[in-house]
């Protein structure tokens, strides 16, 4: 049997919405648009949600891309994670590759991992 850890506690991050190949996920105050080739369904949220985004990532090739942002949207940010074990603050930035330097899902494997190593 395997045991899957789903984050339900971060506060600084939200999937908002996902559909047609992307998703929509909050990053602190910035919300932002990615390619999800696993979303195969159609968006739950309202057009202008996604439409509302600060910063969409265009693919231009199989495995990269850029990023097209609105006015005043930092290309680096920090991001805070806490919890009753951990206070962690992680630096953001978005990269070619869609990706800004976290991958949300992993917070319940990092309390797992808190919770294993507490004395």
């Amino acid at each position: 049997m395997t045991t899957r850890f789903l984050p339900n506690q971060w506060r600084e991050y939200a999937l908002l919405d996902a559909g047609n190949g992307q998703r929509l996920e909050r990053f602190g105050e910035w919300t932002l648009v990615r390619p999800d080739p696993f979303a195969l369904w159609e968006p739950a949220g309202q057009a202008k949600d996604w439409e509302r985004a600060h910063a969409t990532f265009e693919p231009t090739g199989r495995t990269q891309g850029r990023w097209h942002m609105t006015a005043g949207t930092p290309n680096r940010w920090p991001l805070r994670y806490q919890s009753k074990r951990l206070d962690l603050t992680f630096q953001l930035e978005m990269t070619k590759f869609k990706h800004v330097g976290i991958f949300p899902e992993q917070a319940d494997n990092w309390e797992f991992i808190a919770e294993h190593l507490q004395p």
